[in-house]
């Protein structure tokens, strides 16, 4: 004998089971590819504005370098001064002695040019003194750093925020630190701050 046919019922069933399968896989398919789309999306905006801050527009200026000798080290420049405000940010590791980190704002608005501690943590502070001076010959912008004492050879990194100013030619650019002259006669001091070794911890 042959099986029967299953009944009618069944039947219904089974063709409402596979339209809604198929249902619910054309709607799962259209989900990947809105989340994939989304997903590319997201990542090419936060490529674009990684690249806007810390590229492209300048907004960051970072420089690398060691350290090791007592006396005054150029970490950054700018083209002409007072308006060009900024936050300078430093970082040494250490070989020996143990390493230090700093965070300082320096305003400049025409005549008026200051620096703030905004935070700083010293397991031995050396960075004792910041400044900035005025180059004319050379229409050049500095910021100083004095380390007071020799010691053995430390990484340092200089990063500067906010480096963009009103005007292209004034941004802040990071440099390599420079053991500079103590002297700076024939250059104007626009600003100087004594350095805590640990604010506000």
């Amino acid at each position: 004998m042959y099986p029967s046919a299953p009944p009618p019922f069944f039947c219904e069933v089974r063709e409402a089971f596979h339209l809604v399968t198929r249902l619910l896989l054309h709607k799962i398919y259209h989900m990947q590819e809105y989340i994939a789309n989304t997903a590319s999306f997201l990542f090419h905006l936060l490529s674009s504005l990684n690249t806007d801050i810390q590229g492209v527009k300048g907004y960051v200026s970072c420089a690398r370098g060691v350290i090791a000798k007592q006396g005054w080290y150029r970490i950054a420049k700018a083209g002409g001064y007072g308006y060009n405000s900024c936050v300078i940010s430093i970082k040494r590791g250490y070989f020996a002695p143990g390493p230090e980190y700093q965070k300082i704002q320096f305003v400049s608005v025409y005549n008026i040019h200051s620096f703030k501690s905004l935070i700083a943590v010293s397991n031995v502070h050396m960075f004792i003194k910041i400044r900035a001076i005025w180059d004319e010959a050379t229409n050049t912008e500095y910021i100083e750093l004095y380390q007071d004492r020799d010691s053995r050879t430390n990484a340092f990194l200089c990063s500067i925020e906010d480096a963009l100013c009103a005007y292209g030619s004034g941004n802040w650019k990071a440099i390599p630190p420079e053991l500079t002259q103590e002297n700076i006669d024939n250059m104007k001091l626009l600003a100087e701050l004594d350095l805590p070794a640990n604010n506000p911890i």
